[in-house]
C-alpha cells in the first residue's frame, strides 16, 4: 500500500514539473551562426531557425508565463542570409513575438515587450533594414514589414493598452527601386491606431499620438516625401496620402479634430494646425509646387476645404473663432488666396463666429483675399481668367 502511495505522489510531482516546463527549439545550418535563449518562468516557448547563411545572431530572453517567440533567419536563397541580428526580450505573460524571414544581409531587429498579451510581428526581405519595436502595457499590437527593399528603418514605441501600429515598407515603382524609407511611430495612451505605408525611396513619416482613441493613416508612394502627424489629445483622425516626389505634409491636432491631406504631384506643401476642438480640415493638391496652410484655433467646430489643381498656387486659411466655414477651389497656375476668419494679431483679438467664405479661381495669377470679423459674415469671390485681384473685408 505504501508503494502505491509513493508512486502516486511521484506522478503528481512529475505532472506539476511538466506543466511548468519551458520549451526551446534551435535549428541551425550554415556557418558561424549564433543563438542564445534564456527563459525564466513557466510554459514559455522559443523557436529559432537559422538556415543556410552565415554569421547570423539570434538572442531571446523571456521572463514570465506563456510567452511565445519565433525567429527565422532564412530565405529562398540561403547563401545570401548573412550577418542578420534579431533580439527579442519579453517580460510578462502571454506575449507573442515573431521575427520572420530575415532574407538578405545585415538586417537588424530589436523587439521588447513588457506587460500582458502583447503581439509583435517583423518581416524583413531585403538588406540593411532596421526594425525596433518597444511595447509597454497590455494588449498592444505592432507590425513591421519590409518587402524587397533595402536600407529601411522602422521604429514603433507604444506605451499604454490596446494600441495598434502597422508599418509596411516596400519597393517602388519596380522591384529593386527605392529603399531608405524611415517610419517612426510614438504612442502614449490607450486604444490608438497608427498605420504607415511607404512604397518608393527616401520617404519619411513621423506619427506621435498622446492620450486615447486617435487614428493616423499615412500612405506614401514615390520618393522623398515627408509626413508629420502630431495628435496631442484624444479622438483625433488624420489621413495623409502622398503620391509623387518631394511632397511635404504637417498635421497638428488638439482634440476630436479631423484632418485629411491628399497630394498628387511633386514638391507640394500642406500644413493643417487644429489647436482647438471638433475642427475639420481638408487639403487636396494636384500638380507641382503648390502650398497650402490651414490654422484653426480659438474656438471649436471650424471647417476648411481647400483644393489646388495646377502649378505654384498658394493658399492660406486662418480661422480664429468657431463655427466658421471656408472653401477654396483654385484651378490654374500661380494663384494666391487668403482667408482670415478672425484675427489674433498683437493688439487685435477679433474673433469670427458662424461666418462663411468661398473663393473660386479658374485661370492664372489671380489673387483673392477675404477678411471676416464678427458674426455671421458671408462672402463669395469668383475669378475667371488671368491676373484678377479681389479683396473683401467684413466686420460687425
Amino acid at each position: 500500500m505504501k508503494r502505491v502511495i509513493l508512486s502516486a505522489a511521484a506522478l503528481m510531482i512529475g505532472t506539476i514539473a511538466f506543466a511548468q516546463t519551458n520549451d526551446s527549439d534551435v535549428v541551425q545550418s550554415g556557418t558561424a551562426n549564433e543563438a542564445t535563449v534564456v527563459q525564466a518562468g513557466n510554459i514559455n516557448v522559443s523557436k529559432v531557425l537559422q538556415q543556410g547563411g552565415s554569421e547570423n545572431e539570434a538572442t531571446v530572453t523571456q521572463t514570465g508565463v506563456n510567452n511565445n517567440s519565433k525567429v527565422e533567419q532564412a530565405g529562398s536563397q540561403p547563401n545570401r542570409v548573412q550577418r542578420n541580428l534579431a533580439t527579442i526580450v519579453q517580460t510578462g505573460n502571454d506575449n507573442v513575438s515573431f521575427v520572420r524571414s530575415q532574407d538578405g544581409e545585415e538586417n537588424d531587429n530589436t523587439t521588447t515587450q513588457v506587460g500582458f498579451v502583447n503581439d509583435a510581428y517583423v518581416k524583413q526581405i531585403g538588406s540593411r533594414n532596421a526594425s525596433t519595436i518597444d511595447q509597454q502595457g497590455d494588449d498592444n499590437e505592432a507590425r513591421s514589414t519590409v518587402t524587397f527593399s533595402d536600407g529601411n528603418t522602422s521604429t514603433i514605441s507604444q506605451d499604454g493598452n490596446g494600441n495598434v501600429s502597422r508599418t509596411a515598407q516596400t519597393f517602388g515603382p519596380a522591384r529593386g527601386d527605392g529603399g531608405g524609407n524611415t517610419s517612426t511611430v510614438t504612442v502614449t495612451g490607450d486604444d490608438n491606431d497608427a498605420f504607415t505605408n511607404q512604397a518608393g525611396g527616401l520617404n519619411t513619416s513621423t506619427i506621435k499620438q498622446n492620450r486615447d482613441l486617435n487614428l493616423s493613416n499615412v500612405d506614401q508612394v514615390g520618393d522623398g516625401n515627408t509626413s508629420s502627424i502630431d495628435q496631442r489629445s484624444s479622438f483625433n483622425d488624420a489621413d495623409v496620402d502622398q503620391n509623387g516626389n518631394d511632397n511635404r505634409s504637417t498635421v497638428i491636432q488638439n482634440e476630436s479634430d479631423i484632418a485629411v491631406t491628399s497630394q498628387s504631384g511633386n514638391d507640394n506643401g500642406a500644413r493643417i494646425r487644429q489647436l482647438s476642438r471638433f475642427n475639420k480640415g481638408y487639403i487636396t493638391q494636384t500638380g507641382d509646387g503648390n502650398n497650402a496652410d490651414v490654422r484653426q484655433f480659438g474656438n471649436d467646430d471650424n471647417l476648411s476645404n481647400l483644393t489646388q489643381d495646377g502649378i505654384g498656387n498658394r493658399s492660406d486659411v486662418e480661422q480664429f473663432g468657431g463655427n466658421n466655414e471656408s472653401t477654396i477651389t483654385s484651378t490654374g497656375d500661380g494663384n494666391i488666396n487668403v482667408v482670415n476668419q478672425g484675427n489674433q494679431s498683437i493688439g487685435n483679438q477679433a474673433r469670427s463666429f458662424d461666418s462663411d467664405s468661398s473663393i473660386i479661381q479658374l485661370g492664372n495669377m489671380n489673387r483673392g483675399t477675404i477678411n471676416q470679423f464678427g458674426n455671421g459674415q458671408i462672402s463669395t469671390v469668383t475669378q475667371t481668367g488671368n491676373g484678377n485681384a479681389a479683396t473683401v473685408t467684413q466686420s460687425n
